[in-house]
């Protein structure tokens, strides 16, 4: 097991609180899920968690599956088992399969860890009878059997209706991993980015920019655009997954209010927990700069049926002038009575209104005659 993972040339002080309190669970039995933003490095955490030595570990990730179905989970985890032979797509024989496996294997391990890597990758095939199940493979022996998965948010949040009482005193624990502090996250970097270069003004900028959030790092510093990463498109995407995929809409309000600075009430830990927000010398700020950056310029105000379109419009078409032909084509079709100077200059006005009220970071230009573009203030 230990020499399929790299991580295990990672040093014996490696995110050595967040392996500890792993440790204790796991030498209680106690599940429990690693949460984290996606892209933080939960993989390589775990990839160096199960090349420990208190345990044997059996490591499934469902980054392999071909299909996200409950049945080809089961037939993953049977073939991470080390069972070779093919099984039908009914899903209880594979059920029934794995249960017979890991019976046989609990019997000659002192400690046994089963890791569901990305496990949240099945988050639309979660049921109540799927997590049913898999308590009941962890029932093959309380005492020596215990289960690690990894996730965005803590399962509940994904499925409530797929606990019940049973399945939440299962499933409810949880370790959050944080973006890697600097001594953690420049060790992974030297292990598999050996020749890098930690004095140069590029890495410098990188790391700055990622907060020590790995995947991030990764696109900043590969970026032909380190001077403006807002303007590359990848680090743009792995920031809207990180706020789209982790948070629900009461926590992405709150979150736009500190990106504006505006009083924000009581925070919930949920935010600190995950390392989305640090709390530092009384102040409260996001892991990266470029986080904030990224609600500003995506927060959408509340706006009506033409206010959008012309507001997506402009956007589009950032910088540059979108002519009142356009406008009138596009808004009003083929409704040339309506399409008047007055009407397109009222919708502007509601819009221009609207943007300022929200603390959008956009202002409206206007070029005489012409038309309109989107600036930033």
């Amino acid at each position: 097991m230990t020499q399929k993972f790299i991580e295990s040339k990672l040093s014996k002080d490696f995110c050595k609180e967040e392996i500890k309190e792993a440790r204790k669970l796991i030498q209680k039995s106690i599940p429990f899920t690693v949460v984290g933003m996606p892209g933080v490095g939960i993989s390589t955490f775990l990839g160096y968690l199960v090349t420990r030595s208190f345990a044997h570990f059996i490591h499934v990730d469902l980054y392999k599956l071909v299909e996200l179905k409950r049945v080809e989970f089961w037939r993953l985890f049977l073939k991470e088992l080390g069972e070779t032979q093919a099984y039908s797509s009914d899903e209880l024989r594979v059920f029934g399969a794995c249960h017979a496996k890991l019976s046989e294997i609990v019997k000659r391990k002192a400690k046994l860890v089963i890791v569901f890597n990305r496990f949240d990758q099945l988050k639309d095939e979660f049921t109540s009878s799927f997590f049913s199940n898999l308590r009941i493979i962890k029932e093959i022996n309380k005492v020596k059997l215990s289960m690690i998965f990894s996730s965005n948010k803590n399962l509940y949040d994904w499925s409530p209706q797929s606990f019940a009482r049973s399945n939440l005193e299962m499933y409810s624990k949880s370790i959050y991993l944080k973006p890697y502090r600097e001594k953690d996250f420049l060790e992974i970097l030297r292990l598999f980015y050996p020749s890098i270069d930690t004095k140069d003004k590029q890495f410098g900028k990188a790391y700055y920019y990622s907060g020590g959030h790995l995947q991030l790092f990764h696109l900043v510093y590969r970026s032909n655009r380190i001077a403006k990463p807002m303007s590359d498109e990848f680090v743009k995407l792995q920031l809207k997954r990180i706020y789209e995929e982790s948070f629900s809409l009461v926590q992405r309000k709150r979150l736009e209010k500190i990106a504006y600075k505006k009083p924000h009430g009581v925070l919930d830990e949920y935010l600190f927990n995950v390392g989305i927000l640090k709390k530092s010398k009384g102040r409260v700020d996001f892991f990266s700069p470029l986080m904030s950056e990224y609600i500003r310029l995506n927060r959408q105000p509340a706006l009506a049926y033409k206010e959008k379109i012309l507001f997506a419009m402009l956007k589009k078409n950032f910088g540059k002038i979108v002519t009142k032909e356009e406008i009138f084509t596009t808004i009003w079709k083929d409704k040339s009575v309506e399409a008047t100077d007055w009407a397109l200059n009222a919708l502007v006005y509601r819009l221009r209104v609207k943007l300022k009220e929200s603390s959008q970071i956009f202002q409206i230009e206007g070029q005489k005659k012409i038309g309109y573009r989107l600036v930033k203030n």
